[in-house]
Formats: C-alpha cells, sequence, structure tokens
C-alpha cells in the first residue's frame, strides 16, 4: 500500500540498526523505532554511525566497526562476531532465496514491465531482488517509464504484454454420423476415417514400381486365347508368366490400349489402389520375354505385328463379378447424402461397397467410362431381378477391383465429343451417375482440387506415363497420335470434366457441408 515500505526493506534497517547498536555504545546510538516511508531515522548525536546505516550493503558495516567506540576490546569482538551471525540471518543474500521467492522476483519483473504512469510506482514492493532500496527502485522506474514513452504508442493495454500466447486450434471434425458404433461420415460430405480403414489396402506406390519391375522382367510361359470370363473378348489373350503369375494381353487399337494405361495412372494419382498394373510390351520374338518357341508359334497363328502396343495387365483371381448397384442410387431421390435414410439399415460389408461406389462414381465420369455404369442408367443389365454393373470385381477381402478400362479416356471421349451422332445421350448419363452422391472420399476430393487449380491438369498424367511407359511416347503435345488417324484434344477435355467434378463436390459442401 502507498506510504508504507516492503517488508524486505524494514527488515533490512532494522537488522543494520540492531547489528549497530551492539558494536556502538549503549548511549551512543539511540533510533526512533517509527518508519518514515522506508527508513528508520536515527538520533542525531551520532552523525558518523548514521552516515554508515544510509551506506551501502557492502559498505556500512565496515563503517561503522571503524567509527564506533566500544568501551572493552572484549565486548568489540563479540560485537563483530554477532554482527557477522546477525548479517547472515537476517540479511538473506541471492544464494538463500527459496524458489518461491525467486518467482516472485520474477513477477516483479515483469509487473515492472508494464507499468505506465509514475504514480503507481509506489505500489511495487520490489524489483530485482529483496534488499533494492525504495529510492533506487523509483529511480530506475522512472528511467524505464520514460523510455517506454518515447517508443510505444498510447492507449496500449495493461494486460496486453502479459497476455499468454493463444494455442493452436485443431482442426477436429464438426460432426461425425455414427452407425453400429462405428463414424461412417464426417463434415457432412466425407466418409469418416474410421470406415475407410476397414476397406483393404492394395500396393503403395514403391511397391508398384517394384512389382512394374518383376513383371517387365518375366518371361511368357504359355499363351491361350481369352475366354469371356478371363480378359474378355477379341484379339486379346491370356499369359502365364514364368512365375506362375497371369496377365491379360491386350493388342489391338492403340486407343484401347492407351486408355487401359491412362486409366490406371490416373487411378494412382487419385490415391485409389484399386486397379490392376498395367505394362506396355511388343510382342518380339527377338525380345526375352517372347522369345519362348511356343510363344513364337502363338504370334505367328494370331499375326500379331511385332511393332505394335500390347497392354499387359495384371489378372485378379476369385473376383465375385455379380455385383449389383446399391438401392441409394436406385430409388427415391437417387442421391446418396449424409442422412440418407437407407443407410442406417445397412451393415458393415454394405457400408464398406457403398464407399468404394462413390470413387468408382468419380473415376469413370473423369476416364468417360462407357461400359461399367452407363448400362444401368440404360436400363438393359439386370442380375437376378436387380440392375447389375460389369467390369467390377470384389474380393473376399471385400475390395473393389476396377476392370477392362480400355474404353476410358481416348476412346470414350471421342463418343462423347458433339461429332458422335449419340453424344448428348451419353453425357447426360454420365451427368446423372456424378450427380447420384454427395459423399466422397476425402483423400479423392483433394487430389480433385490439386487438378483443379493446376493450369494443366492433363500434364500430370502424361509426365506419370512418360517416367513408367517411355514405350507410350506420349510427350507435352496436346493431341494423341494414331487413334483412328485422328487428333484428339484430350487435355482440354480432361480438364472440363476436372472442373464439372469439383464444382459438383463444391454443390455437396453447400448443401449438406458443415461449414
Amino acid at each position: 500500500m502507498k506510504g508504507q515500505s516492503s517488508p524486505w526493506t524494514a527488515r533490512l534497517f532494522r537488522s543494520r540498526l540492531l547489528i549497530a547498536g551492539v558494536i556502538s555504545d549503549a548511549g551512543s546510538l539511540e533510533t526512533e523505532t517509527e518508519f518514515d516511508g522506508s527508513r528508520v531515522k536515527p538520533k542525531e548525536e551520532d552523525t558518523n554511525v548514521k552516515e554508515c546505516i544510509d551506506m551501502e550493503q557492502q559498505h556500512w558495516l565496515l563503517c561503522i566497526l571503524f567509527f564506533s567506540r566500544p568501551r572493552r576490546t572484549l565486548l568489540k569482538c563479540f560485537a563483530v562476531l554477532c554482527s557477522i551471525a546477525l548479517l547472515h540471518l537476517l540479511i538473506p543474500t541471492h544464494e538463500d532465496i527459496t524458489p518461491k521467492q525467486s518467482e516472485t522476483l520474477e513477477l516483479s519483473r515483469i509487473q515492472m514491465d508494464v507499468i505506465h504512469n509514475v504514480d503507481e510506482i509506489e505500489t511495487i514492493s520490489m524489483i530485482s531482488s529483496p534488499i533494492v532500496e525504495y529510492p533506487q527502485a523509483m529511480r530506475v522506474l522512472k528511467t524505464i517509464n520514460t523510455e517506454r514513452k518515447q517508443v510505444e504508442p498510447p492507449n496500449v493495454g495493461y494486460y496486453q504484454k502479459l497476455k499468454p500466447p493463444q494455442p493452436k486450434k485443431l482442426n477436429y471434425p464438426k460432426s461425425l454420423i455414427y452407425i453400429n458404433r462405428t463414424a461412417i461420415i464426417e463434415d457432412g460430405i466425407y466418409w469418416a476415417e474410421e470406415l475407410e480403414r476397414k476397406v483393404p489396402v492394395g500396393l503403395d506406390d514403391g511397391e508398384m514400381n517394384i512389382k512394374l519391375k518383376q513383371l517387365r522382367d518375366l518371361k511368357i510361359e504359355y499363351m491361350s486365347w481369352p475366354e469371356v470370363h478371363s480378359c474378355g473378348r477379341g484379339n486379346s489373350a491370356q499369359l502365364r508368366m514364368s512365375d506362375g503369375s497371369k496377365l491379360c494381353a491386350r493388342y489391338g487399337n492403340v486407343c484401347l490400349v492407351l486408355g487401359e494405361l491412362l486409366s490406371f495412372y490416373l487411378s494412382r494419382y487419385l490415391g485409389m489402389d484399386n486397379v490392376p498394373l498395367v505394362i506396355l510390351s511388343r510382342p518380339d520374338p527377338e525380345t526375352e520375354m517372347w522369345s519362348a518357341p511356343e510363344i513364337r508359334r502363338r504370334l505367328r497363328g494370331r499375326r500379331w505385328k511385332s511393332d505394335r502396343l500390347v497392354a499387359l495387365i495384371e489378372w485378379k483371381p476369385y473376383l465375385n463379378k455379380s455385383i449389383t448397384l446399391p438401392k441409394v442410387f436406385l430409388k427415391g431421390s437417387k442421391l446418396l447424402y449424409a442422412h440418407h435414410p437407407l443407410i442406417y439399415g445397412m451393415s458393415d460389408i454394405d457400408l464398406l461397397h457403398l464407399l468404394q461406389w462413390t470413387d468408382v462414381i468419380l473415376f469413370d465420369y473423369l476416364t468417360a467410362h462407357l461400359d461399367r455404369l452407363i448400362s444401368i442408367y440404360k436400363g438393359r443389365r439386370k442380375i437376378s431381378g436387380k440392375i447389375g454393373t460389369r467390369n467390377l470385381g470384389v474380393s473376399e477381402g471385400k475390395k473393389f477391383w476396377l476392370l477392362d478400362n480400355q474404353t476410358g479416356f481416348i476412346w470414350a471421349y471421342q463418343l462423347t465429343s458433339p461429332s458422335y451422332r449419340d453424344s448428348d445421350l451419353l453425357l447426360r448419363h454420365q451427368e446423372e451417375i456424378l450427380n447420384s452422391t454427395c459423399v466422397f472420399r476425402r483423400s479423392t476430393v483433394n487430389k480433385i482440387t490439386e487438378l483443379y487449380y493446376s493450369t494443366k491438369p492433363f500434364a500430370h498424367i502424361r509426365r506419370a506415363v512418360h517416367f513408367h511407359e517411355p514405350l507410350a511416347e506420349l510427350n507435352n503435345s496436346q493431341a494423341i497420335p494414331d487413334c483412328d488417324d485422328n487428333a484428339l484434344e484430350i487435355d482440354e477435355i480432361f480438364h472440363e470434366r476436372i472442373n464439372r467434378a469439383y464444382k459438383r463436390i463444391q454443390q455437396c459442401k453447400e448443401m449438406y457441408g458443415h461449414r
């Protein structure tokens, strides 16, 4: 409080007074017990001792010993011992300050930094140590306050500098929808991570590169003609490699061959690992891969030219291909959204299938795939009375595999161009498929967003193909050569589809997302 000294200052002067009284003659030094401010006033009788009391800490004791007049030598020696003991007990040094006192000292420094009014100086009990005297504290504070007024703007809040730093805000999901105690949808339009973790995982990028290299180093041991349920129809074949694995060889139109390749690398860019591996080769009997005598004979029988490209596609056995479209896409509004009533009665397996269906919808729209879902909207394909799909298989681990992607990109882009007579019908069906869902995988949305903000999105796919497959001969030119002798502006069409998919996602955010 104002007008009172600090406890440390009073303790300091009491200790000095007591020691001075012991050393000096009993009648040579008398003191008043009242404090004026923060001082103890000695009487005027002994000027020398009074001056000693006012001196700094490191000199005042020697001063009193020098000017005092004890009557006996023994009393003087005893006084020296008492003074040393009392000095040690009553005047703590910095080493004797407890941790709690150290915290108090640090707080005093902080308080000193925020003072802006000289009238508030008297409320400070100490500055940097408990033995700093009041006049010295006033001089220090006046200096600090003067310097602060020169550099700081007016009207600075008293507690502004003491305000602790704000913690970093964590981006927690704003909403979660649970079914059977499992988080299903978060933030209104995204599949929850808890559900995504239940989907079987395929090859990552590193494992993919190793596997592609291994496939190129294998030798073909047997070549059989395709069947409906093996490697499709037409001028294709099923190959048995030296390690026992099987590949499907796609020979023919370069549009179909490149369609398989481009679809595969788009899926990898989107973070999808459910499209079979694809490599390119040339059926040249002089190469190690095609050099077996049986394979040479087969090549002559099929009249495969050694300079043509062949797409070798990983064969996935034991797939269930009797897949039906979920009722969510067929009944009512035909729109999947977060609070759709049908999803609350689904099992865990059905929910995993539904999650993967949304990736299929986006992927097929970007590639303009014509065989997998278009037949559903034409109403031409049924399985046991239910609308079924083509070129889609499910493994025993409930993982979707997107098969036969040869119509993706080049061939399908040509059929949906204005020059094709049924292009309007195909485009309308593809728009319906895209607009059938408002729930997506978050990682897929992030990749589509990256492509949307890219000036040349298809260049990312070109670079991936050029890096892994030099036989494709895809450079940075706009046209795809040797595709039915037509030059197709695939970059521009792909860019338009990326924009449309991105805008659809934004529409879903506005309708169902939690901002």
